[in-house]
């Protein structure tokens, strides 16, 4: 019987993918690798089983316009917000799809980077190196979950109304976490959706 030399195959592929994107990235600073030693509380397996480098780059997008204010913690979380509904039935099943969802309906998007017209060529190389390693992991390994699931997140700072709607989970840096509470269907059948309502970038 012949073995399945295909699967070496692809996990050479993603190797040489990943150390080519994320290739002279600066390591993390102290700081940050003594955030990375917090506890999760839950462990995940990857959501998609052989990510692209667009994957990667539409991840490293919503860290780095979302969260690089924010410490290690922070900007995983992020992360997870973006990998938990690929993962929901209810939204889209790419992360490109996800990070990028009503881009084209100016502030009514899922992250606010991806409406508010602006460029989205990040200016800040080394918080960029920093975005794209961390989306690298999270989406080639075991991804740490400390936000319980969540699908949502705002800005400590505001109250939108729509988190009224879903179960908090957590608080990490500046952002209050969600996930769905059970879904209503309205009277034609749909299901409601809520908008990720973030923080404005932070430098």
């Amino acid at each position: 019987m012949a073995k399945p030399y295909w699967k070496l195959v692809y996990v050479i592929w993603g190797v040489a993918v990943i150390g080519a994107y994320v290739y002279g990235a600066p390591a993390p600073s102290d700081k940050m690798a003594q955030a990375a030693q917090l506890p999760s509380v839950t462990v995940s397996k990857t959501v998609i089983e052989i990510p692209t480098k667009k994957d990667m780059t539409c991840l490293a997008q919503a860290i780095y316009f979302e969260a690089r204010g924010e410490p290690l913690e922070g900007q995983r979380a992020v992360g997870n917000v973006v990998l938990n509904r690929v993962a929901d039935p209810h939204y889209p099943k790419t992360v490109c799809g996800v990070v990028f969802q009503n881009e084209h309906a100016r502030h009514r998007c899922q992250f606010s980077f991806a409406c508010d017209g602006l460029a989205d060529t990040p200016p800040d190389t080394r918080a960029w190196h920093h975005a794209r390693k961390l989306a690298a992991t999270l989406l080639t390994s075991k991804r740490h979950d400390d936000t319980g699931h969540a699908t949502h997140y705002h800005a400590n700072y505001v109250q939108p109304d729509w988190a009224n709607a879903l179960q908090p989970t957590v608080d990490i840096g500046h952002h209050l976490f969600y996930r769905d509470a059970p879904r209503q269907s309205n009277a034609s059948g749909d299901q409601a959706s809520t908008s990720v309502a973030s923080a404005a970038p932070q430098s």
